[in-house]
């Protein structure tokens, strides 16, 4: 019976959630087979270099809520690894969509990690003012007009101009630089767009007051950007992304140990004045990243200060991380665990009450929801099938573009009342007990609504995976079968086998095996397939001496040459119808000569002591012999006599001669 063609589908098989998939990247990665490094804007290596972060501010980073992700200091950024995630980013419902159900980034991972207060104001505000004469007042200094883009400033100018504070600087002028400081942060990748040069001015008129700062949600505001620059980044057209994307990447590694670097110990509290001078010697231009445990090393000590400060967020553990550690691959869901948490700053856990909050996030011309009830598990709780989620396409298309005399807090009032009472949302259920199992109904359902492969390679090991699971069961060594089911099975077993054949571009394979077989059946006897060999000068022009022995496969089956006998795998009984192989060994590979005869690698250890010695002796021997042997026929002197042979005691050398001096033409010229 000729099996039926099997075509494989990504997904969904169930549209009603992934209403975009038309216009998701992976649609295109799929049909075309091509992908795309995003590029990831920041400009926080530039800050990290300067060595800026004095002393002085760190007051004022605390009252104001920026003093965690002043600790964080730069990482280095991986994106192929963030690309990775964006192709399994879906708008629809603002989670990853991953083959062991969805996971998303929360507001307990920008607090735990970042450290920035997540229970707060929102962040809206005015886009209209006089943004010169707002730098004149809260900056103490005014740009000139070539550094302003509407209300955005030239990050290049705000580093120049606040490189230095100077160290007879009152306070109005360790304030102003701390502002400044502030928006390099923002700008640099909090709230980065995508342009990499220039920093939003809008957030300059929240930083007058430091105490009133720290009363807004900065993380919702930072994790709303996030998600829209996530949205967008989906699109196939994209090439580019912005935002915290150190919160992708440090959330990825808490969660998957198997593609995370090592990682230092948390230190709940450092004594800034000795981790300073003990790395007083680091220079500040290199590219070297300063160790978790020296989390203060960057700041600038005066010598009469030596009070101790709080440690920094969670997200500082992998400010020195470089290697992969060799861990399993399972998913870690909960990696906050309690001990986790009590040895944090109380900062980076204040506002745990909203953590699985279903509410809207707000940052001026951005809504994003926050719908922690698609993934529960990563607060250790049952996850069930969710309700349908509303992320409303409108919502995307939503920027700052001509919309300078919007006030956003009445276009939003009714997403600013529903975070108003974002405590009415938290989401609970029954505690999570094991894992998941694989027909769970979540499991089930969610198979149905997802997008379950990116590209084909990865359908190919899932379609391979899938039909060995049937397989099992289908022939389940308890399970008793009468003829006619079995050969059912048998049936659908070789169905299941053709089709990964198929999805994996492997059919060719099935015509191997079948021209085996035909040939099998003709033949009656045990035959040696033949070898190439070299040609080799007439009898008369041979030297006299007698030649070195060498190894060659025999003529005929009855040679007596012997073949040392080598366990490549399970014994074989040797039928008319097995080709015979001969093996020739090496350190780490071993060839065998004969039709359809698999290349198997083997090591020393695999090999009997005893055996090694004579095909070592017996491959150099063949390898002398081709070395000396008949190169064809050249020009000039010595043409059509070959290379000159060896005598029987001579050492041969296993390399060629070196090539011959170039004359000189008698006649002088070049």
């Amino acid at each position: 019976m000729e099996p039926r063609r099997f075509v494989m589908d990504p997904g969904p098989s169930d549209p009603s959630v992934l209403t975009r998939q038309d216009k998701h990247i992976s649609n295109k990665i799929w049909e075309e087979g091509l992908y795309t490094l995003l590029h990831c804007r920041r400009r926080e290596a530039v800050r990290e270099r300067s060595g800026r972060l004095h002393a002085r501010f760190i007051p004022y980073l605390q009252r104001a809520g920026f003093y965690g992700i002043a600790k964080l200091g730069f990482i280095k950024m991986d994106w192929a690894l963030i690309t990775a995630l964006v192709e399994r980013w879906r708008q629809e419902t603002h989670t990853f969509h991953l083959p062991h159900g969805e996971m998303t980034i929360t507001l307990q991972d920008v607090e735990v990690m970042l450290g920035l207060p997540v229970d707060g104001e929102v962040l809206v505000g005015s886009t209209e003012l006089n943004w010169s004469g707002l730098c004149l007042q809260l900056l103490g200094v005014s740009p000139p007009p070539n550094k302003l883009d509407g209300s955005r400033l030239n990050m290049k100018w705000l580093q120049d101009t606040f490189a230095v504070l100077p160290d007879d600087a009152n306070e109005v002028t360790v304030q102003q630089y701390t502002r400044a400081y502030i928006l390099e942060l923002l700008g640099g990748s909090y709230f980065a767009d995508k342009s990499g040069e220039k920093v939003h001015l809008m957030f300059l008129p929240m930083l007058e007051d430091f105490d009133a700062a720290g009363r807004y949600s900065w993380g919702s505001a930072v994790l709303a950007w996030l998600y829209r620059e996530l949205c967008r980044a989906t699109d196939p057209d994209s090439c580019d992304i912005a935002g915290a994307l150190i919160l992708v990447q440090l959330w990825a590694w808490s969660r998957f140990p198997h593609i995370s670097p090592a990682i230092k110990s948390i230190q709940p509290i450092v004594n800034a004045v000795d981790d300073a001078n003990a790395n007083a010697n680091v220079d500040a231009d290199a590219d070297v990243e300063v160790p978790a445990d020296d989390a203060d090393a960057d700041v600038e000590v005066p010598a009469d200060a030596a009070q101790p400060l709080p440690g920094g967020p969670y997200g500082t553990r992998w400010r020195n991380a470089k290697d992969i550690k060799d861990v399993s691959t399972h998913v870690i869901w909960e990696p906050y665990t309690d001990d986790v948490l009590s040895s944090l700053p109380e900062y980076c856990r204040i506002g745990q009450e909203v953590w699985r909050s279903v509410t809207p996030l707000i940052c001026f011309q951005i809504v994003e929801w926050h719908l922690p009830n698609r993934a529960l598990r990563q607060f250790g709780m049952q996850q069930d099938i969710p309700q349908p989620a509303n992320t409303d396409v409108k919502l995307h298309d939503c920027d700052l573009r001509g919309k300078v005399h919007e006030n956003w807090r009445q276009r939003w009032r009714h997403y600013i009342s529903i975070w108003d009472h974002r405590r009415e949302h938290v989401v609970t259920r029954d505690k999570m007990v094991g894992l998941m199992s694989y027909h769970d109904p979540y499991m089930d359902w969610y198979r149905r609504i997802t997008r379950r492969f990116i590209s084909r390679r990865s359908g190919c090991y899932e379609m391979m995976t899938l039909c060995n699971m049937r397989i099992c069961e289908m022939f389940h060594p308890e399970q008793e079968l009468d003829p006619a089911k079995f050969m059912e099975l048998a049936a659908e077993a070789y169905q299941l086998a053709f089709n990964a054949l198929e999805a994996s571009n492997e059919l060719h394979r099935l015509d191997s095996v079948q021209r085996v077989n035909t040939d099998s059946d003709t033949n009656t006897h045990t035959t040696v397939p033949p070898t190439a060999t070299r040609r080799r000068r007439p009898r008369a022009q041979r030297p006299p001496h007698p030649r070195p022995q060498r190894l060659s496969p025999p003529s005929d089956p009855s040679s007596s040459m012997s073949v040392p006998p080598i366990q490549l795998r399970d014994a074989t009984t040797v039928t008319e119808t097995t080709p015979i192989c001969y093996p020739i060994v090496t350190d780490t590979v071993s060839w065998s000569v004969g039709p359809f005869s698999p290349t198997q690698s083997v090591g020393p250890s695999s090999v009997p002591q005893s055996v090694v010695p004579t095909l070592v002796t017996q491959s150099e021997d063949l390898v002398q012999d081709i070395e000396v042997g008949d190169h064809g026929r050249g020009r000039g002197r010595g043409r059509g006599r070959g290379t000159k042979r060896p005598e029987p005691d001579m050492p041969v050398v296993l390399k060629r001669n070196p090539p011959r001096n170039k004359r000189k033409p008698c006649c002088g010229t070049e």
